[in-house]
């Protein structure tokens, strides 16, 4: 058997994904409200999709701490209502009716995903007027530590963050090239951590949010290139501030 024909991805593709999730902060804590899980799988067991790049907007929670101030205000977060994040991600399809994967983002931790078919043909083998509905779930954790200020205003942080989701989605392929579909989510993000000032007392910090959200999107196929838009309404809950917006997505990527 030629082991080269069912590599999943190569190690060095690996590296290169990787590369995100060097560059985020400590706290700063994206909340992405872009799912981009359309109701077809691929159908191509152990044939590799590339998403690059990923771009999905969400609130997102700022844990900053700040030198001047105590180590108890410092771990109050504060949710926004907007912000503009990348990833880079990949998946494969295990069998016809499962498709499994990663996506790698600063500022969150690298979701694994996978998506079940559970009614209609995959992608591979879809005609026309093909009617698809799959479920979804994802997870993952992710732990940092940062150190602010200098000197005698030093302060160390740590700070672990994760998440699951659960989402449905339900579409129709209008021709070859393209699908369009509808679909709901519900995420969990919980974080938490700890400020240790040079002197004087630390803190601790520890919360979660919540996000329902619903996606109307379309997905786009020339050869092996892929265009999938997606704008989902989110709402997002932390403490006692709850965020109701629209947010917009893309991604671009290619299927082997």
């Amino acid at each position: 058997m030629n082991t080269s024909e069912n590599r999943i991805f190569h190690p060095a593709a690996l590296a290169v994904l990787a590369l995100p999730a060097l560059l985020s902060c400590a706290h700063q804590y994206n909340l992405p409200a872009n799912k981009f899980e359309s109701p077809e799988v691929s159908g191509r067991r152990y044939k590799p999709q590339i998403e690059l790049p990923v771009l999905q907007t969400g609130p997102q929670l700022l844990i900053k701490p700040n030198a001047s101030a105590s180590a108890a205000e410092n771990s109050t977060p504060k949710l926004t209502s907007f912000a503009l994040n990348y990833a880079l991600g990949f998946a494969a399809g295990l069998d016809e009716r499962v498709d499994a994967g990663a996506r790698i983002q600063p500022n969150g931790p690298v979701a694994f995903r996978g998506r079940y078919q559970f009614y209609g043909n995959p992608s591979a083998t879809a005609d026309p007027g093909n009617i698809a509905a799959a479920l979804s779930a994802g997870s993952g954790i992710s732990m940092v530590a940062d150190t602010v200020g200098a000197n005698d205003s030093r302060m160390d942080t740590t700070a672990f963050y994760y998440k699951f989701d659960v989402g449905l989605s339900a579409g129709g392929r209008i021709s070859r090239k393209l699908l369009i579909y509808l679909g709901g989510s519900f995420d969990y993000y919980g974080y938490g951590g700890s400020i240790k000032p040079l002197s004087g007392p630390g803190a601790s910090f520890s919360g979660s949010a919540m996000q329902l959200a619903l996606h109307g999107g379309l997905r786009f196929n020339y050869d092996a290139f892929f265009l999938h838009l997606e704008a989902s309404k989110a709402s997002t809950t932390s403490g006692k501030i709850n965020n109701l917006m629209y947010y917009p997505g893309v991604v671009a990527g290619m299927q082997f």
